[in-house]
């Protein structure tokens, strides 16, 4: 016999996950008590639960499996949860988190840290669940870990009470391994063969489903198979490999210039793995043509037909669906696109990509400016390399400026918009992929918000690298200032800190750039021995950049 709580690192271990990141707290002490040692279960201590969630999330993402966070404190600990799991349900990780809460004896009686934990993160998970009897602790967590893992996948929160954690179980059956659901699509796939075949101009959009499924190679498949233009979804650059002749980059306001053109061109958008949403579309009836066919496939019912009235909805895997697609096609031989329309694409598309390897005029400039700035990313960083953004409008444009070969590559807050997420997302994702270099891309406004988890990567030995675009200014807010109220500005100015003299206090390496050739350098340095690593880049404070035009207009 052992406690239900010392029980929990084992159920992780038999489901496949091989690191637990949390912040240690009095609540769920059988739990820490069972990880301490455990041969399979690494824990990863953080210094708030916020972060550790982004940590888990990244972990997930890069992974490609369950992400587990434990709030080790009811109360303040589990309430610490919400922004991370509200990124993560908005972003679809599949992520178990386990929060500790107070004695099931001492509910309703403003106890110390008592709150109400199922009704706060309802909200933020797919689901919450509460367990009151020791024995149902096991099948709980397995229960909550599938359905985490289960289409369309998303954060589950499990309360477990001090007493409930202390109450002896006995060793329970094996559980069987996490596998995700696949539902049947046939009949769609042959209507939507049809549809190429009778279509001019057909663009495929690959969203976080297809990153998801790592079935870029199918997109790229049925491209060459169709003259069929590709592009994805809002931050999933890296859904397909960059280095594909026909992939264009993201379409809608956020993206770029060539691929918003093409897919307003379009007479058939194939929608793979995609809500279609804000992000990619701000709803906008521009983004597509008058009378373009719109097919979406996602695993997501609710998503389906949510945005935009499409001619065929598809509850489906990405990478199920195009398997059943790309086989089709090649055994029917589908038509290509209008090769007037298709050459144009290419002859664009082909003068994108020289544009975006030129060196820009402005190279020699100090402080950098944008330009600059994400050419000598794209020529310095490892092609290998994981990329994680944070929220701010630097950050956005980094979604569309930096090239990705690997799936996956890029991980992005996009659809909540976080501060705080890209380093937390980047440690996971290092110890999710520990062959390849990960880096978090970030303003100094983020730096600030989880400057205190370079202690975590001091601690366990984790070469993340951070590189801060450092204006300092909270630049999004600021532009929208600048922009539409006169320069009025009011908190969105930040004292300039030295993020390198930072990282040298807390015992790792500092390195600092303010012009190209700098950076050139610091990166190379940075990756030249694998260490914890902070670049401080200087880029020019006066570039300022409003994405949200729509909601400011009245103030023009």
């Amino acid at each position: 016999m052992a406690s239900a709580g010392e029980r929990v690192s084992d159920l992780l271990a038999e489901l496949g996950v091989s690191c637990v990141f949390g912040v240690v707290g009095s609540s769920t002490m059988e739990i820490y008590n069972g990880l301490h040692s455990h041969p399979q279960v690494r824990y990863i201590g953080a210094r708030d639960e916020r972060a550790a969630t982004g940590m888990a999330d990244g972990f997930a993402r890069a992974s490609g499996s369950l992400g587990v966070v434990l709030a080790g404190q009811s109360g303040p600990g589990v309430t610490n949860l919400v922004s991370g799991l509200a990124a993560a349900k908005a972003a679809h990780t599949p992520v178990l988190s386990i929060g500790g809460s107070v004695s099931t004896d001492q509910w309703h009686k403003d106890a110390f840290q008592e709150v109400d934990q199922e009704a706060l993160l309802r909200p933020v998970s797919k689901a919450v669940f509460t367990v009151l009897q020791p024995e149902r602790v096991l099948p709980t967590l397995e229960y909550a870990a599938r359905l985490a893992m289960s289409h369309p996948r998303g954060p589950v929160h499990v309360n477990l009470p001090r007493d409930v954690l202390m109450g002896e179980v006995p060793e329970g059956a094996r559980p069987k391994e996490l596998q995700s659901s696949d539902p049947s699509h046939r009949d769609a796939v042959e209507q939507v063969v049809s549809m190429i075949e009778s279509a001019q101009r057909p663009v495929i959009v690959a969203g976080g489903g297809v990153k998801s499924s790592r079935c870029g190679e199918l997109v790229e498949r049925l491209s060459d198979l169709c003259g069929m233009p590709i592009v994805t979804s809002a931050g999933h650059r890296d859904a397909v490999n960059n280095d594909h002749p026909l992939m264009l980059g993201q379409m809608g306001p956020r993206g770029g210039v060539l691929p918003a053109a093409v897919v307003a061109e379009a007479d058939l958008v194939i929608g793979m793995g995609t809500r279609l949403g804000f992000n990619s579309t701000f709803f906008e009836p521009e983004i597509f043509a008058e009378g373009a066919r719109l097919v979406q496939v996602d695993v997501d019912a609710s998503a389906l037909n949510r945005y935009w009235a499409v001619d065929l909805a598809a509850m489906a895997e990405a990478g199920s669906f195009l398997g059943e697609l790309v086989a089709e096609v090649a055994e029917r031989g589908a038509s290509r696109s209008e090769a007037g329309w298709f050459a144009s694409v290419q002859e664009r598309a082909a003068a994108h990509r020289e544009e975006r390897s030129s060196i820009p005029d402005s190279r020699h400039s100090i402080p950098m400016d944008d330009q600059t700035f994400f050419y000598t990313l794209r020529q310095a960083l490892p092609r290998e390399a994981i990329i994680s953004l944070d929220a701010g409008t630097w950050c956005l444009k980094a979604s569309e400026a930096l090239d990705h070969r690997i799936t996956p590559s890029l991980f992005t807050p996009l659809d909540f918009a976080s501060l705080g997420f890209a380093f937390p997302a980047a440690i996971g994702a290092q110890l999710a992929a520990p062959e390849r270099p990960s880096i978090a891309l970030l303003g100094d406004g983020g730096a600030l918000y989880t400057i205190a988890e370079l202690s975590t990567a001091l601690e366990h030995d984790i070469p993340v690298t951070m590189i801060v675009m450092n204006n300092s200014a909270w630049g999004a807010e600021k532009a929208y200032q600048h922009d539409f109220y006169d320069k009025r500005y009011i908190g969105t100015d930040l004292p300039t800190h030295d993020f390198a003299a930072i990282a040298k206090s807390f015992g790792l390496r500092g390195l600092t750039a303010d012009s190209a050739q700098s950076l050139e350098a610091a990166i190379k340095e940075a990756f030249a021995e694998r260490v914890p690593t902070v670049i401080d880049v200087r880029v020019n404070p006066a570039i300022l950049f409003s994405f949200r035009k729509d909601v400011f207009k009245k103030y023009k």
